[in-house]
């Protein structure tokens, strides 16, 4: 088992996929399991030790620690010799799947959750984790664009910017990848250009359509990565353009970014939504 102590929220599975990486271990096959408290993952590896092939099957999941105010990621891995694998595949399926914890807190963040309320453009509410500072940049009938940042030792390395439209507002999502590329690029940043993709599995049922996009932006100091988010609620628009450093410099930080953009979208307007869950089947 191998677990780490992590302050901000981040997905299990991502976590687990960096800690292999950094194992050299090559995933085989992955298999994500999906909740309010982020996306987690069933993997099958292997990696050659001492000239023999070694196959592992793991899990990862959080679990928040009441005493010391933080989440513990944690992976748990039962391994043999590829060649008995095939004898020993549903025991070694066995030992991960049920694994469980005996003081299991049934919430899943590494943080509280603040809120945001919002009346103008529309009327628009979202969850977002404790740790980020919220700025509301201006709000009239026509857009509220509000900012969020992370701040780490006087240093901000990430940025979420919110921007929630009225519902006859004539911007549409590729207006928007336009103006980002063309930002990028006054501001002497190189980068490919953005294209959304149409997200078809949406957490969030208020959610009627939901388009994203990941692109590395890079200038003569810094390698940073761009998430962006443009969806309809309700029949408006809104956008959620996400910066963060580049994921192989500082993962905590990048991962940080990507699960409380997350968080916004899958809380946003969502009323009943619930965060205390039960561990994944």
């Amino acid at each position: 088992m191998v677990y780490e102590h992590i302050n901000n929220d981040i997905d299990a599975s991502d976590w687990g996929e960096h800690i292999l990486d950094l194992l050299g271990e090559e995933i085989l096959y992955c298999k994500y399991y999906y909740s309010v408290s982020g996306q987690y993952a069933d993997l099958l590896t292997k990696k050659d030790i001492d000239n023999e092939t070694i196959t592992s099957r793991i899990r990862v999941f959080k679990n928040y620690d009441f005493e010391n105010n933080r989440a513990n990621v944690i992976m748990v891995k039962a391994c043999c010799n590829w060649k008995d694998y095939e004898s020993l595949a549903e025991e070694l399926f066995h030992c991960v799947k049920f694994f469980t914890l005996i003081n299991d807190s049934k919430w899943h963040l590494a943080e509280e959750l603040k809120s945001i309320n919002l009346d103008v453009p529309a009327n628009h509410s979202f969850y977002y984790p404790a740790s980020w500072l919220y700025s509301e940049r201006y709000n009239n009938e026509k857009m509220s664009y509000y900012s969020l940042s992370l701040k780490k030792e006087n240093k901000t390395p990430g940025v979420i910017d919110g921007y929630f439209l009225c519902h006859d507002a004539t911007i549409d999502k590729e207006i928007i990848c336009n103006l980002i590329n063309e930002k990028l690029k006054d501001n002497k940043y190189s980068a490919e250009k953005i294209r959304l993709n149409e997200e078809r599995d949406i957490f969030n049922k208020n959610i009627s359509e939901l388009w994203s996009s990941m692109v590395e932006v890079n200038n003569e100091q810094n390698r940073n990565e761009l998430i962006v988010y443009a969806g309809r609620i309700e029949g408006a628009w809104f956008y959620l353009i996400g910066t963060s450093v580049a994921k192989e410099i500082n993962f905590m930080s990048w991962a940080a970014v990507k699960r409380s953009m997350d968080i916004i979208i899958n809380s946003l307007n969502n009323y009943h939504l619930s965060y205390e869950d039960n561990f994944y089947e």
